[in-house]
């Protein structure tokens, strides 16, 4: 029986050892280009990257969906990310009060208002000028404090749908679904982008002028050119 020298165990060592490293630096098979998959560039999420990019009057530039948006920065000084699906931002709903001060600081008192993606290809929503919301489930038209709004609800007024009969170009006359905490609307604004907003029930009256402030808002965003 052949014995073993010392060496040649340390040269099998040794050899070992060095297969060993390899294997441990090799990159791994679904990141070819090696490294931390966190720091690599081609796998980043972008809508976790921060926008650097700001236009000739002082905007962020950053994409919802597909189109691209202009963001002052009164409305966001900090940078925000590069690209959204859904971008958030707020009015108060008493126009004398500041964002953020003490009687903007309740949900009750602001105006919350998300701008939408969707495929920039996609129609816009069906004309509802003619819609009749007296249905078996819901009972109506009732006049509300406004002129221009009408409320539709169940017998039990646990449903209640206000509906804002203005004509628009878009053909797009708002309905928003109130519930105890918070009324909810939505408004295509133009291809690719869906206004949704938030304000609370006991602002129906006013809903007219709320929705002037949110389209006013809203449009230089998008139309910025």
């Amino acid at each position: 029986m052949n014995k073993v020298s010392i060496p040649d165990i340390f040269l099998v060592a040794a050899v070992a050892a060095v297969i060993l490293s390899l294997i441990r630096f090799m990159p791994p098979e679904n990141n070819p280009n090696g490294g931390d998959s966190s720091t690599n560039p081609a796998i980043i999420d972008p809508r976790g990257v921060t926008s650097e990019t700001v236009d000739e009057f002082g905007r962020w530039v950053v994409m919802l969906g597909e189109v691209e948006l202009r963001i002052p920065k009164e409305i966001r000084s900090q940078p925000p990310a590069a690209a959204y699906d859904r971008y958030a931002t707020a009015l108060c709903l008493r126009e004398q009060d500041e964002l953020g001060g003490p009687g903007c600081s309740k949900q009750a008192d602001r105006i919350r208002i998300f701008l939408m993606a969707r495929p920039i290809d996609r129609p816009p929503p069906n004309c509802n000028v003619d819609r009749d919301y007296n249905d078996e489930l819901l009972d109506g038209p009732f006049t509300t404090g406004s002129a221009e709004v009408e409320l539709y609800r169940s017998e039990s007024k646990t449903t209640r749908i206000y509906v804002y009969r203005i004509p628009s170009e878009n053909c797009w006359h708002p309905t928003a679904d109130c519930s105890p905490l918070r009324c909810l609307t939505s408004v295509y604004l133009r291809p690719g982008v869906i206004v949704r907003y938030e304000f609370s029930e006991i602002s129906t009256d006013n809903w007219p002028a709320i929705h002037n402030r949110v389209i006013n808002h809203v449009t230089p965003l998008v139309a910025w050119q």
